[in-house]
């Protein structure tokens, strides 16, 4: 996590991205386990006892339904993460940085064949004693509140930089408001002082201290 925020990487502006599909982009999630942030990977899961599966797609109480798509996901995943290291390296590199040589981590070393993934495409509860289900599926935001004209399109908010086109309304902690961390913890300070500073300078006062 400290080398994508030293090499700039969560302060790509949005101004600034010319792919559409960067901006509809999940951010990394950034995991550690145990002293010094080791690795937690798929494949470390996997060696633990966990039965890595594919994405759940529905359940009828009785029988759990999912997509026989955990091969791709752990691909995807040791793609992403030679991606992020390459560009790292790249980093230190150009910015001529002291940086000690990488320790061996099996968890973060790419499985080719990804054979300890299931490609099950259904799972029965009481089979495997299972007697809670979480549903952890994140959640989106609802604007249906909003009887402005303040949407594009794509039924998205239009703004620019969390500015709108409506007077004296502003919005924040939206993904990729102004840069690709303005939608996690690390952006919202930055993107708060910003709205903030706009308030204050359209109504007149510049008396504030950020």
């Amino acid at each position: 996590m400290d080398w994508l925020v030293l090499s700039g990487f969560y302060d790509l502006q949005t101004i600034d991205v010319t792919d559409p599909l960067i901006l509809k982009m999940k951010q990394p999630q950034v995991s550690t386990v145990g002293l010094q942030g080791h690795t937690l990977s798929l494949q470390g899961l996997a060696r633990d006892g966990a039965v890595i599966l594919g994405k759940t797609e529905n359940t009828d109480g009785v029988t759990i339904f999912l997509r026989p798509n955990a091969v791709t996901n752990i691909r995807f995943a040791d793609e992403f993460s030679k991606k992020m290291k390459l560009m790292i390296d790249d980093y230190i590199q150009k910015s001529q940085l002291y940086a000690p040589p990488p320790e061996e981590d099996p968890d973060d070393d790419p499985v080719k064949a990804a054979s300890f993934a299931s490609d099950s495409t259904s799972l029965k509860l009481k089979e495997y004693n299972i007697t809670s289900i979480i549903w952890a599926t994140g959640f989106v935001g609802d604007f249906s509140y909003l009887k402005l004209p303040v949407f594009n399109g794509n039924g998205m908010l239009s703004h620019n930089n969390g500015i709108s086109e409506i007077n004296e309304l502003y919005f924040l902690g939206l993904p990729w408001l102004r840069k690709r961390k303005s939608g996690i913890i690390l952006g919202i300070e930055e993107d708060a002082i910003f709205i903030t500073k706009q308030i204050l300078e359209h109504s007149g006062n510049h008396k504030y201290y950020l």
